[in-house]
């Protein structure tokens, strides 16, 4: 898939296939990420992200961000809700609900950008088999998080069925911007979570 760059304010604004290309498109005193366009000619990049703190204990409390852009009315910080507090559950709830919303404004094509490499395998190679065997894997063990890769994948589908083009990209750097807002997102969330929990 090929990604699109946009400088709405620079040297040469405009549309570009490279990110380094975009780059050297900003003004020499600005930073480079505010050149990055999150909707482009109809396509509308969001970014996710999960946060855990005591990530694999007891006491875990999680939470997730949705990053649409600045300033955005749709952009979320919440906490993980349910008993299973982990990393890998804020990852899928943060797409679900970026998906949600992507599908409550009607667009037509939706890029989800996560930093989250089990959400991509998961839902991208895994997710077939699994169903095919009952939500079980070749050694016999269940898979985990079922209730929310069914409805993330039930949740795509429907998006596909209503002419939304979904797609899922891997963003591991955080010198990202959007990858690193999402993470501030996701850590407020899981703040939020602990604060509950405290406040209980």
């Amino acid at each position: 898939m090929i990604s699109y760059y946009a400088v709405t304010h620079g040297r040469n604004p405009g549309i570009y296939t490279s990110f380094r290309n975009c780059r050297y498109q900003r003004h020499p005193d600005w930073p480079w990420h505010y050149n990055v366009g999150f909707h482009v000619y109809g396509i509308h990049v969001v970014y996710t992200d999960g946060s855990c703190k005591r990530n694999g204990y007891p006491d875990a409390k999680a939470g997730y961000g949705v990053f649409w852009g600045d300033d955005n009315p749709d952009n979320v910080a919440a906490p993980l809700l349910g008993n299973v507090q982990t990393n890998n559950r804020a990852e899928l709830q943060a797409i679900i609900v970026a998906l949600k919303q992507a599908k409550g404004h009607n667009f037509d094509h939706v890029v989800v950008r996560t930093d989250s490499k089990y959400t991509i395998d998961c839902v991208d190679d895994y997710v077939v088999n699994w169903r095919q065997n009952r939500w079980t894997k070749t050694n016999g063990e269940p898979v985990k998080n079922v209730d929310l890769l069914i409805q993330l994948c039930n949740l795509r589908e429907e998006c596909y069925d209503e002419g939304m083009n979904v797609q899922l990209q891997y963003t591991a750097s955080k010198r990202i911007y959007g990858n690193r807002k999402a993470d501030y997102l996701a850590k407020k969330g899981a703040d939020m979570a602990e604060f509950c929990n405290r406040s209980q």
